[in-house]
């Protein structure tokens, strides 16, 4: 029993259980002091249009809109989108390899070779509480 009991072991650190994944990924949100920026939409969702390969998300609230297409490249995604928002917003891109923000004109953006995995973005404006979307597994 004590190698079947290690074995199990040993699988629960490689590869935490999702709810484990997806508690530390809310603390962090928490520790940051974000608020929720929630999503409104996305085609994978029941009923949603579909359009091949792609994924198209939604988030809204607090006077910001984002719009994210998400692509998939051979295990990695290409990520480009528009943030409607009032001046002085920066975005970032949270994943598994660390953080990328920058917005172009209009609030278009786009990120190239991200690692396929839990990805949030934040919202960030001098003066007040960032926003972060909640972690969508992609």
């Amino acid at each position: 029993m004590t190698l079947l009991t290690d074995l199990c072991s040993l699988l629960r650190e490689l590869d935490p259980p999702q709810e484990t994944h997806a508690a530390s990924l809310a603390a962090a949100r928490r520790r940051l002091g974000a608020d929720r920026l929630p999503q409104v939409a996305d085609s994978s969702w029941p009923g949603a249009r579909a359009r091949g390969p792609r994924r198209l998300l939604a988030y809204a609230g607090s006077g910001a809109t984002l719009d994210v297409d998400l692509v998939p490249m051979g295990g990695r995604l290409d990520i480009a989108g528009a943030l409607a928002a009032p001046p002085g917003f920066e975005l970032e891109l949270w994943h598994p390899e660390g953080t990328v923000g920058e917005l172009g004109p209009g609030g278009r953006f786009a990120v190239r070779d991200v690692p396929a995995g839990p990805i949030s973005f934040v919202l960030r404006s001098a003066g007040s509480r960032p926003l972060a979307t909640d972690w969508v597994r992609v």
